[in-house]
């Protein structure tokens, strides 16, 4: 029997072109090691059926391992009694690895068992898999796509693993047939000499999600999995560079035990230069990410919400002191250290084109170690994304830099049959890295990834040109309608070209909308009275419970607070309120502390507007937000097609918290978001005009500069 390379096939499944290599052993003598003393006779094949019956998926991602990954697929060729494939997943290499791959097929021949009539081989095939350089998690997980084993295990290139690694964990989950994943144990060797793990390294079995929160304590080299694992979990997550293991782990501990084999079938390999740790020495600002995700996906129970809420809180801290003993922080980033790090995106994507704006490379300036690529189109990017178990939240990991095409400034759509203030929108961003959990763009945005446009000076030239065309009306801009127009601007920096740009305009005045308080940014800059700050608002209880990532109500009053010393003009947006019993009591609160807070002439306009929302938005909460009451209200199709309360509890609502403001400053605009003419009338009379209460709006910001 000769060995054989197949030619280069285009993948069914996939764009990545891969080859498959006919394996053998690497001594080059007839049988593979793993078939020998195994298939000495039919009767001893039919004694293995159950374990030759299931096919066992080896994924080995690579990164220029060349000189390591002969070892890593050499141990699991010495596996036997197992039917497996391997899967080495090349991510980008350049140091000839797959000249070592190649190897595997010129030194030995292709073996099949006698017994052709059986059709059994243990026999692995040896498939090749090559991408971009995209990460660890982008390799694993093009690896379990092409796949076809019912189990899966992982070893990364520069481990290896001792013989019965495979067999000893399929028998395991014979005798486990609920388990869904195990590991083993692991002998550690470092810088070439062998070392003990410390206590916080020890592996634990069972449930185990409270010890898996301080670090990784689940080796990818040590697990095997069925591959219903993945279908209950989802994918590694591409957004992490690092720690996409521990990711992995948390959302798999949570959600069911980890069985562990007290002996160890692994050797750990450490000290090298290329290490993920190295790479990225602060690995605990990728934990925060994992930590902050799994608080918020809705699965945890409330005593584990407490101890993830502990762990991210303490290894804030860390990160944060850190920084300043480095002495990375100065005066002014100080300020704005917690909401950079949160908001730091996992990689940036360039639109080609998009590289040649100064503003694409202040911003790369900011986030110098966040990985980039520039792309030709954003619609493979888009489509992988989409393929995950949750693409709205894994679309926020990323940020794409493009350029607008002349669709930045627009009116605000104004459905038939409701009023409008004739508000104008700027869209600098499409896509909101918080997390409500009733926020409309989950249903109304294509594009998952948060989009920054980068030509802002194309954009601000043509809207300034719009404005002096148009000297006699009056224009109120947004900048938070496709996003919150602060969250992202630790990253962005747009407040500093914003504020100065209507600072010199005489008929137009922009408005901030956020539920953040990245406000830092805002500091030292002349508003001019023209530049309001607003916030949405809402009750304790729904901040906590619906408005994730967000900042608290107490944090949003005191950065308003801020704000007026600063010079700036604030609004208020009690939008949406939410139905439930006793909210009116606990808005009425939240009014009391407003109008407590900021001076009552601070204050441009305060709005009110009722929870609403497509149809197709009610499935996507329900997915993405399971532990939500909202979407288990009575609802009623409005006039917009979108699910609304019944009219008469939303008059009922506005009546009472839009008199309380009138009652007590008369002097502040109250308008209402979204609702009918008649509903208008009947919560502030008859002889209410909404073209006067616009004419109001605008009389609110512009007098004040006069």
């Amino acid at each position: 029997m000769n060995s054989r390379i197949l030619p280069i096939k285009q993948a069914s499944c996939s764009r990545t072109p891969y080859i498959f290599v006919g394996c053998t052993s690497r001594d080059g003598s007839g049988y593979p090691e793993q078939a020998r003393g195994i298939l000495r006779c039919e009767q001893d094949a039919y004694k293995y059926d159950k374990l030759l019956g299931v096919k066992i998926s080896v994924i080995i991602p690579t990164f220029n391992r060349a000189s390591t990954l002969s070892r890593a697929v050499d141990s699991v060729l010495r596996q036997k009694g197992v039917l497996f494939e391997i899967l080495i997943v090349d991510d980008g290499s350049t140091d000839g690895t797959r000249e070592v791959i190649d190897s595997f097929v010129r030194t030995g021949p292709r073996v099949r068992p006698r017994d052709t009539h059986r059709a059994v081989s243990l026999q692995p095939e040896i498939k090749y898999l090559y991408q971009p350089n995209r990460g660890p998690a982008a390799a694993r997980n093009l690896g379990i796509r092409e796949s076809r084993g019912e189990f899966i295990a992982f070893l990364d290139s520069d481990d290896e693993w001792l013989p019965g690694k495979l067999a000893v964990q399929l028998r395991y989950f014979q005798e486990n047939p609920d388990s869904l994943i195990c590991q083993t144990e692991e002998i550690w060797i470092r810088n070439g000499r062998r070392v003990n793990p410390m206590k916080k390294h020890k592996k634990y079995g069972g449930w185990i999600f409270e010890k898996c929160l301080p670090l990784c304590i689940v080796s990818p080299s040590a697990v095997m999995m069925r591959r219903e694992f993945f279908e209950r979990v989802g994918l590694f997550d591409e957004t992490l560079p690092a720690c996409e293991d521990y990711d992995l782990w948390l959302r798999s501990s949570a959600r069911f035990p980890i069985g562990l084999i007290e002996k160890p079938y692994v050797v750990k390999y450490g000290g090298h230069a290329d290490q993920r740790s190295k790479e990225f020495p602060v690995m605990d600002r990728f934990r925060i990410q994992a930590l902050r995700k799994i608080l918020e996906s809705g699965v945890l129970t409330p005593p584990q919400r407490d101890t993830v809420s502990q762990e991210l809180k303490r290894k804030c801290e860390i990160v944060s002191q850190g920084a300043r003993k480095r002495g990375k922080l100065v005066k002014h980033e100080a300020g704005v250290l917690q909401a950079r790090f949160s908001r730091r995106p996992a990689r940036i994507y360039i639109e080609k084109g998009a590289e040649k704006y100064p503003f694409t490379a202040s911003l790369i300036k900011r986030v110098p170690d966040v990985p980039r690529e520039i792309i030709e189109d954003k619609r493979e990017i888009i489509a992988r994304i989409r393929r995950q178990e949750n693409p709205v939240g894994a679309g926020k990991r990323f940020l794409l830099l493009a350029v607008d095409r002349g669709r930045a400034f627009k009116p605000f759509p104004n459905p038939e049959g409701l009023v409008s203030c004739h508000f104008h929108s700027l869209h600098l961003v499409e896509g909101c890295d918080l997390e409500c959990s009733y926020c409309i763009l989950q249903a109304y945005l294509t594009n998952p990834l948060l989009t920054v446009y980068v030509n802002v000076e194309e954009i601000l030239e043509e809207l300034g040109n719009f404005l002096r065309s148009r000297p006699n009306q009056v224009f109120r801009i947004g900048t938070g309608q496709l996003a919150d127009s602060l969250s992202l601007d630790p990253l962005t920096a747009h407040t500093e070209w914003l504020v100065p740009f209507f600072a010199r305009q005489t008929n137009a005045v922009l408005e901030l909308k956020t539920k953040s308080k990245n406000i830092h940014r805002l500091e030292g800059l002349d508003p001019a009275d023209r530049t309001v700050v607003s916030w949405s608002m809402n009750t304790a209880r729904i901040q906590r419970a619906e408005e994730h990532k967000c900042a608290s109500i107490g944090e949003r009053l005191e950065a308003a607070r801020q704000c007026v010393q600063w010079g700036y003009r604030t609004g208020f947006h009690f939008d949406p309120l939410v139905d439930y019993e006793g909210c009116l009591e606990e808005y009425e609160e939240v009014i009391d502390q407003v109008l407590a807070t900021v001076p009552h002439e601070k204050i441009a306009w305060v709005s009110f507007g009722s929870l609403r929302f497509m149809p197709e938005l009610k499935r996507m909460m329900e997915k993405r937000f399971p532990k939500s009451p909202l979407p288990q209200a009575e609802w009623v199709r409005g006039l917009d097609g979108k699910m609304r309360y019944f009219k008469g509890r939303r008059i009922e609502s506005y009546r009472r918290l839009a008199g309380q403001v009138r009652e007590a400053a008369p002097e502040i605009p109250v308008y209402l978001c979204m609702e009918t003419e008649e509903v208008w009338k009947k919560v502030f009379g008859d002889s209410t005009d909404p073209q006067r209460v616009t004419d109001q709006l605008n009389q609110a910001v512009f007098a004040s500069s006069s």
